[in-house]
């Protein structure tokens, strides 16, 4: 009887042991909520990420690296970064803290993917339609013309709006790869490091802007589904364009919470005056503990008054 009573404390010792462990590993995993139950995106979040946006030549459709694939890519990574920092910091004009622009320890999604982008299933940006490539060869002429002023200047060397020219900017440059997130029951705030945009994005119900109102960010919306936000993005205009995209782009975003320290950012474009199918990528975003710094772009933006007095150089010597 003794020995019976021994072994049934005993299971029951070990199935509590098994609860308690299952749900301390619940509570380490179960993203943190707000007050009134949703998610907890707040904070600052790293956005860089080694992984590229399409899959390099060589891979075909191998969707994930070997870990000496992963390696050798890194290592390859690196190489070119040092290059770069080599041939700035040897130049007549130092640069100064070059080792800060171009962060070592970036890494490679978890998983190892070869590409962020998992829809079309090659990995790459769907081919332009011949609208776009008209609109990009157009852009290309226009930036490469003496400008009459400013206005000629793409938006980002006007300091207007980020090096990566329109939303998504949620993959990463080489620099300021951060981004801070505010949340309030109604709404959401997303600071871009880079240049310093903030889109606000209303969790209400109120419907997009009329579509003759465009905005370089677009016009969002977002709601929560379960445990994601979802944020649907329209109301482009054709001064800011994302790899190819045009004013028409209709992007939905996705930002899940799924660890204490990480939100998987998922995005989709469909953009059928731009590009020849839709498409999608995913990447992961890191909590970090160091703030946002403002981006003084344009303080002494001595290269824009080069240019213009370059053009006017130009204009004379012509005549």
């Amino acid at each position: 009887m003794d020995t019976c009573v021994r072994k049934t404390h005993l299971l029951e010792i070990t199935l509590l042991l098994a609860m308690a462990t299952s749900a301390a590993a619940q509570t380490m995993t179960d993203p943190p909520r707000t007050p009134w139950d949703v998610p907890d995106l707040n904070g600052v979040w790293h956005i860089g990420i080694a992984t590229p946006l399409e899959r390099p030549e060589g891979f075909a459709e191998k969707t994930h690296f070997s870990e000496a694939e992963a390696a050798a890519y890194l290592d390859g990574s690196y190489a070119r970064r040092d290059q770069v920092i080599s041939f700035l910091d040897g130049g007549e004009e130092k640069f100064v803290g070059t080792e800060l622009w171009f962060p070592a320890d970036l890494p490679l999604t978890e998983d190892r993917r070869t590409s962020l982008i998992y829809e079309p299933a090659n990995g790459k940006i769907p081919p332009l339609t011949e609208a776009a490539k008209l609109r990009q060869a157009a852009a290309r002429k226009r930036d490469t013309s003496p400008p009459e002023g400013p206005e000629d200047r793409p938006l980002a060397e006007r300091c207007l709006t980020g090096f990566l020219t329109g939303p998504p900017q949620m993959t990463g440059f080489e620099y300021n790869d951060n981004l801070q997130i505010f949340q309030s029951r109604n709404t959401i705030a997303i600071l871009n490091e880079m240049v310093n945009e903030t889109r606000i994005v209303p969790l209400d119900d109120r419907p997009h802007l009329p579509e003759n109102v465009r905005q370089w960010l677009g016009n969002s919306r977002g709601h929560w589904e379960g445990g994601t936000l979802v944020v649907e993005t329209r109301n482009f205009t054709d001064k800011t364009t994302f790899n190819g995209s045009g004013m028409n782009m209709h992007l939905t975003e996705r930002f899940t919470r799924i660890s204490e320290d990480v939100i998987e950012y998922d995005f989709r474009i469909e953009d059928p005056d731009s590009f020849t199918a839709p498409w999608a990528a995913r990447s992961p975003m890191r909590l970090s503990d160091l703030p946002i710094y403002e981006y003084a772009c344009h303080e002494d933006n001595r290269s824009m008054v080069f240019m213009l007095s370059g053009a006017r150089v130009q204009e004379a010597e012509a005549e």
